[in-house]
């Protein structure tokens, strides 16, 4: 699976600020909102795998997934 990392980061932040435009942010903003659109994506991913753990009837283990994912997404940190 091949990821658009700018692609990603501009749809991230014209949801978000509907009246703004990409092209205006500089360049140490739009890192900054690729970082946040890459956590997003990877709380998605974590979200996910708790919830099949809990359909699956083990609360602990989805509990457990999402410390290990959250705490993976600070550990890696910003560029």
């Amino acid at each position: 699976m091949k990821v658009d990392a700018v692609k990603m980061a501009k749809e991230f932040y014209e949801t978000r600020n509907p009246t703004m435009r990409w092209s205006r942010l500089t360049l140490d903003e739009k890192i900054h909102m690729a970082v946040l659109a890459e956590r997003s994506a990877c709380m998605r991913i974590c979200r996910e795998q708790a919830l099949i753990a809990f359909e699956r009837g083990q609360p602990y283990i989805a509990e457990r997934a999402v410390t290990v994912c959250v705490e993976q997404i600070r550990d890696r940190g910003a560029p």
